[in-house]
């Protein structure tokens, strides 16, 4: 039997369900923006830490939701003591091309910086 005739171990992705593929693929997905968002934005790495929180390589997918929730009050706490924006903003560092003001009707408006990314 020529090599080529042989067919080859399949691969471990190979066996996946679609279910497990995409499952797989998001969870890869959500670690990488969870890794990006932690290494930018002190609010949710300072977060992070309270909660006993560490991004480390593997389950992080799996621990995802025991990260604690995000209350409106925390944010608009943060940008009372952090003006403009608290200290939320994880994109590029660069200048915000555009800002959103929400109309306040919880006592003060929150101001929402858009990236160059967000805007297009």
């Amino acid at each position: 039997m020529a090599s080529e005739d042989r067919l080859a171990p399949p691969d471990a992705v190979e066996l996946l369900t679609t279910s497990e593929l995409h499952q797989t693929l998001h969870a890869g997905c959500l670690v990488r923006h969870a890794r990006a968002v932690l290494k930018r934005s002190p609010f949710y790495r300072e977060k992070a830490r309270q909660a006993g929180f560490k991004l480390g390589k593997t389950g992080f997918a799996e621990r995802f939701l025991e990260f604690p929730f995000t209350a409106k009050r925390e944010l608009m706490e943060e940008q009372r003591v952090h003006p403009p924006y608290g200290r939320l903003m994880a994109g590029s560092r660069g200048k915000p091309q555009r800002i959103h003001l929400t109309s306040g009707s919880s006592g003060r408006p929150f101001y929402v910086a858009l990236s160059e990314r967000d805007v297009h």
